[in-house]
């Protein structure tokens, strides 16, 4: 009878252990054809990026995805984010552009942030630097 609790016990352990391990990643960094950086003066102003793949489109205060503002919808179907000094919006209907516009930068500090466009487990990093 121990015979059998023990082997039960390992093939138990076994299965947690191996079910932890992953198999592929959540997600994975792929060109989808936005720029890599995207860069305004300390005047701020509005840019218009495209890409070649459907993608939603949210700020990164950080690289860290934690650290981020979600999306939102207005009526006339806008979809946009909003962070900091930031906002990047796209329609619903034409969704591999994207409207960035950044506030001017009256702090005399160099800003930083990133833009994740994302569809299904594939995103691309856009980092935003706007000058001093």
């Amino acid at each position: 009878m121990q015979k059998i609790v023990t082997k039960i016990s390992l093939l138990a352990l076994s299965l947690m252990y191996f079910s932890c391990i992953p198999i592929g990643t959540w997600e994975e960094e792929i060109d989808m054809g936005y720029p890599n950086t995207v860069t305004f003066s300390n005047e701020g102003g509005e840019q218009i990026v495209a890409g070649s793949t459907f993608a939603n489109a949210e700020i990164l205060g950080t690289s860290d995805p934690r650290h981020r503002d979600r999306g939102y919808q207005d009526a006339d179907s806008t979809i946009y984010s909003e962070f900091d000094w930031l906002r990047v919006e796209h329609k619903e209907n034409s969704p591999c552009s994207l409207k960035i516009t950044a506030q001017p930068n009256t702090t005399g500090k160099t800003r930083k942030l990133y833009i994740r466009t994302y569809s299904a487990y594939d995103y691309q990093e856009i980092t935003v630097k706007q000058s001093k």
